[in-house]
């Protein structure tokens, strides 16, 4: 296969250097082969998706119990999510018994609503 010979080239490129920082993989792609270098591109915190927004967040916080007393998430042990975007949880894998996770099915829905409307 193409990347074993890729793999392949850029070991025989690493032997007996010495990595200081991710940077030098970099130079070491690059300079596996003579001909037709290699492109590698050294990626930075921008390139990446911030999941942390709400508009990336599909389901709302998974919370098993609204008030004190109840479930928290570290008790869960199982989610399932429904074909109706629906989630339900177990708080023990003996039991065959599944709970349907408390939401705001409406503050849902419009968050779902407004990301399909913000996609297009």
């Amino acid at each position: 296969m193409e990347c074993d010979s890729v793999h392949a080239a850029i070991e025989c490129q690493l032997k007996n250097k010495i990595i200081s920082v991710p940077q030098d993989y970099v130079k070491v792609c690059e300079d596996a082969r003579f001909k037709q270098p290699y492109v590698a591109i050294y990626l930075d915190h921008d390139f990446f998706t911030d999941y942390s927004g709400k508009k990336h967040q599909q389901y709302p916080p998974i919370r098993s119990g609204l008030k004190t007393g109840d479930p928290c998430v570290t008790n869960l042990r199982a989610l399932r999510y429904n074909p109706g975007r629906t989630m339900s949880f177990k708080l023990d894998h003996r039991t065959g018994e599944w709970k349907e996770l408390p939401q705001n099915r409406k503050l849902w829905l419009t968050q779902n609503f407004l990301s399909c409307i913000l996609k297009d």
